[in-house]
C-alpha cells in the first residue's frame, strides 16, 4: 500500500494497492452515522483507477453521495434481495444454535419456505434498496401463478404445491418478507417504503375441519389390508408397511389430541401418559416442551380415546418388534429412528385415496384440519373455551373468532326452549 493521502479534512484517505494492471487507488471513508454501514466506522472502496487525480476526483464525489446518505439515514451499501436474504437466513441460523430469543427451529422452515423460495424467484435480482410496496402489493397476482408458470415451463412440480395459495399464506409469506426487511433496516441495509404495506385478508373465515364421517371413512380405509401392506416398486415393502401404520396412528392421535404439527414432531415417548377420561374412557396426556410449542409455554394437551388407542396401538408394535420404543425414542421416526420431519405427502396421498380431500366448501384438507376437528368436537361437546384454548395452546379470543360456527349444546337448548 502507497502513502496516504488525505482530504476533506481527513475524512478521506486515498491510496494505492499494487494489482496486475497497476496500482489501483482505493479511499477510506470516514462514517458519522453507523447505522448506514452495517454499525462500520470506516468504509473502504475500490475507485477503480491508476489516475490520481481522477481517483482524488471520484473519491470527492463518493463522499458527498455518502454524507447526504448519512442524512436521509438510508444504507451506503447494500446487495440484491438474494444476497441479502441469504445473509439473514445465515445470521437467523446462529441465533437458533445459540438459543437466542424470537429464534426458533419453526420460524427457519417459515422463511426457507417462504422467502428463500419464492421471493428469491420473484424480486431477488434487485437490490434491496429498490424495493418498494408496490412489489409486496403485486406479490399475490405472481404468487397465484408462480406453480402454473412451473408447469407451463415443463418444471417439476411438487405434488404438495397449492395452485392457489390461501390469502393467509399470502399474509404469512409477506409478513416474513418484512421481517427480513425490518432485520436489514436495522443492518443500515434498506431504507425503502414496502415496511409501510399491510396484507389485508379479505374476511376470517371458519377453520377447514374433517367431519366424524370423514375420520370414520378414513378409520374404515387404513384398516384395510391392502393399503396398510402396500407394493413398493419391488414388491411388499417392510418399510412402507411400518410407515402407514405409523401414518394411521399419526392421523387419529393428531385427531383425538389437537396438536400442532410441529408440537407433535419432536415428540418422544416419555412424553406420552395414559390415563383415564370421563365414564372410564381412554385417554392420554401428552407434555408438550414450550421448545416445541408455537406460543412457547409448556402444556400438557389432553388426548381423546381416538388418541389413546392410535397411539397404544403403536406403542405395542413397536414394543413388540424392538423398534425405537425406549421412552427416549422419537415417536414419529424412520427405521434409523430419525424424526419424520413431515407427513405431508403420506398425509396428502392417504385423504385422496380415501376420497375426503376437501371439506363441504370444495376446500383442501390438511394435517392442520385434524388440529380444527378436536378444536370443533370440543366446542360440539360444551367443553369451556377458556380451557380449551390452555389445553390448545391458543387464546380464548382465536377460539372464538375462528371456532363461532360450531353449534354448542347450550345454543341448540337455548334455542329450542318455549317461553
Amino acid at each position: 500500500m502507497s502513502a496516504i493521502q488525505r482530504i476533506a479534512d481527513g475524512n478521506i484517505s486515498v491510496f494505492t494497492r499494487p494489482l496486475v494492471k497497476g496500482d489501483v487507488y482505493y479511499a477510506r471513508y470516514r462514517i458519522t452515522n453507523k447505522r448506514v454501514a452495517d454499525g462500520q466506522r470506516y468504509v473502504t472502496e475500490s475507485l477503480d483507477t491508476t489516475d490520481e487525480g481522477i481517483a482524488l476526483d471520484r473519491a470527492r464525489q463518493r463522499y458527498a453521495e455518502i454524507k447526504a446518505a448519512e442524512k436521509a439515514n438510508k444504507a451506503i451499501k447494500s446487495g440484491s434481495v438474494s444476497a441479502e436474504i441469504d445473509a439473514f437466513i445465515e445470521a437467523y441460523e446462529d441465533g437458533v444454535k445459540k438459543g437466542l430469543r424470537r429464534h426458533s427451529e419453526h420460524m427457519l422452515r417459515g422463511f426457507r419456505k417462504s422467502i428463500v423460495r419464492y421471493f428469491k424467484e420473484y424480486i431477488g435480482r434487485k437490490n434491496i434498496q429498490d424495493v418498494t410496496a408496490q412489489d409486496l402489493e403485486e406479490y399475490e397476482a405472481w404468487r397465484h401463478g408462480y406453480w402454473a408458470a412451473k408447469a407451463a415451463a415443463g418444471d417439476k412440480v411438487h405434488g404438495n404445491a397449492k395452485e392457489r395459495p390461501s390469502q393467509r399464506t399470502i399474509e404469512w409469506e409477506v409478513g416474513a418478507f418484512k421481517q427480513f426487511l425490518r432485520w436489514a433496516s436495522e443492518r443500515g441495509r434498506y431504507n425503502g417504503n414496502a415496511l409501510t404495506f399491510k396484507f389485508t385478508v379479505d374476511k376470517k373465515q371458519a377453520r377447514s375441519a374433517f367431519t366424524d364421517e370423514q375420520l370414520d371413512t378414513l378409520a374404515n380405509f387404513t384398516r384395510r389390508k391392502s393399503w396398510v401392506q402396500g407394493v413398493g416398486k419391488h414388491g411388499h415393502d417392510a418399510r412402507l408397511t411400518r410407515y402407514r401404520e405409523m401414518l394411521r396412528a399419526y392421523v387419529f392421535f393428531m385427531a383425538g389430541t389437537g396438536l400442532r404439527p410441529g408440537e407433535a414432531r419432536n415428540l418422544r415417548w416419555r412424553d406420552i401418559k395414559y390415563t383415564q377420561g370421563a365414564d372410564e374412557q381412554e385417554a392420554v396426556h401428552v407434555i408438550v416442551e414450550a421448545t416445541h410449542s408455537k406460543v412457547k409455554k409448556k402444556r400438557i394437551a389432553v388426548g381423546l380415546d381416538i388418541a389413546a388407542m392410535a397411539i397404544s396401538g403403536l406403542q405395542g408394535r413397536r414394543r413388540a418388534a424392538k423398534d425405537y420404543a425406549g421412552d427416549d425414542d422419537y415417536v414419529w421416526c424412520d427405521t434409523d429412528g430419525e424424526v419424520i420431519k413431515d407427513f405431508r405427502e403420506g398425509f396428502n396421498n392417504l385423504i385422496k385415496a380415501a376420497g375426503v380431500e376437501t371439506d363441504s366448501q370444495g376446500k383442501k384438507l390438511a394435517i392442520y384440519s385434524l388440529r380444527h376437528y378436536y378444536i370443533s368436537h370440543r366446542i360440539r361437546h360444551g367443553v369451556d373455551a377458556y380451557r380449551l384454548a390452555k389445553a390448545t395452546g391458543t387464546s380464548p379470543d382465536m377460539i372464538q373468532r375462528f371456532y363461532d360456527h360450531v353449534e354448542t349444546p347450550d345454543m341448540t337448548d337455548e334455542l329450542t326452549k318455549y317461553r
